[in-house]
């Protein structure tokens, strides 16, 4: 039974290794519908599900049976292998890069939970041998790990959007609002600095970029040019926050006309891409409200580098709708025109961004 638990880790191990992008069968994988692929993971899922409740009833150290173990045991290490493999079988450049990042992570932190609850069966078969089977910390994180594979399969088999995308659009837009909400717990620290109230406590709220260790030359009261400049940059904050939710909620949706193309893939994967930089920038440019009038660079080559990752957005942004006729006005939100405004209103914003000289 020691051997077969043994066997089971050194397969998630082994499985979880495997998880790699497949470069030489692509014409094979051209066939494959992503439906098919995505319900043979989701199918997969399930069955490892069964096994691992099964496996953590027969190896329960109030009362083990160690016969009943050995199918689940066996059943794991053939599922887990083919989950590893079903996997790699998602392309970046067939299925999106989005998706299949989020596949290959679904199955690694799977495997690697299946493989942390295996190890603790085994460290329990370990005390059962040598009659310590009274350990109360072991015992608890046998039922933990059993709890954490059980969770994580749970949520990918979820229902829209929580679980498991169905295309590349839907992960990309995931993923999209997880930048967006970075941005927007940003805004809210801003709008607290911007507009300080004249008594602090009485909230009780921190918001954690006071503290010396984050080294960001925070006091406790902002200075009159501080609190000025904290303003402006809330200003670019607010509408690159307003940017990102105007693309999801337009250029990220599932097209409704089932006569239109959707753009391919890889576009939607290089606007995403755009985004982390642009966050980073939103978090540097924040921080130069803890600075000084007295070292005005910092605060330069934060605006720039915001407007370098902002240009990345834009042409993201242009690449998709390139092609496309638009007669839009700039009044309807996601017509070209309405993002050249917004784009062009955030230039000029993030240009706007300087210390101000108050008397």
């Amino acid at each position: 039974m020691s051997s077969s638990s043994t066997t089971t880790a050194d397969t998630c191990t082994n499985s979880i290794n495997s998880i790699k992008i497949k470069t030489n069968t692509i014409s094979n994988l051209n066939k494959t519908q992503l439906s098919t692929l995505r319900f043979d993971f989701i199918s997969l899922l399930s069955v490892l599900y069964s096994n691992t409740t099964k496996l953590s009833i027969a190896l329960n150290p109030s009362n083990p049976t160690y016969s009943a173990a050995i199918t689940p045991l066996k059943d794991l290490i053939i599922h887990s292998s083919t989950l590893a493999s079903n996997a790699s079988y998602f392309l970046p450049n067939v299925h999106g890069r989005a998706l299949t990042a989020e596949v290959h992570s679904t199955a690694k932190s799977i495997l690697t939970a299946l493989q942390d609850l295996v190890h603790a069966h085994h460290s329990l078969l370990i005390s059962l041998a040598n009659n310590d089977g009274d350990s109360v910390p072991e015992k608890e994180t046998y039922l933990s790990k059993t709890a954490i594979v059980h969770e994580l399969i749970t949520q990918a088999k979820a229902d829209q959007p929580q679980g498991l995308s169905t295309s590349n659009l839907i992960a990309v837009r995931k993923r999209w609002r997880e930048h967006s909400d970075i941005i927007a717990d940003a805004e809210k620290m801003l709008e607290i600095e911007a507009f300080p109230s004249d008594h602090p406590d009485d909230d009780g709220f921190d918001d954690g970029w006071g503290d010396p260790e984050l080294d960001l030359g925070g006091s406790d009261k902002q200075s009159p040019e501080q609190i000025e400049l904290a303003k402006r940059i809330l200003v670019v904050v607010q509408r690159t926050s307003a940017l990102f939710n105007d693309i999801c909620s337009t250029l990220l949706l599932p097209l409704r006309s089932s006569g239109q193309a959707s753009p391919p893939n890889v576009l939607f994967d290089d606007l995403l891409d755009s985004a982390p930089p642009l966050v980073a920038a939103v978090d540097e440019l924040a921080t130069q409200i803890y600075d000084t009038p007295d070292v005005p660079s910092h605060l330069d080559e934060g605006r720039d580098g915001f407007a370098r990752a902002l240009t990345a957005v834009i042409s993201a942004v242009e690449a998709i709708g390139k092609g496309r006729e638009d007669s839009r006005p700039s009044s309807e939100m996601g017509s070209k025109a309405y993002f050249i405004e917004q784009f062009t209103r955030l230039n000029v914003a993030v240009q706007s961004v300087q210390w101000a000289i108050l008397e």
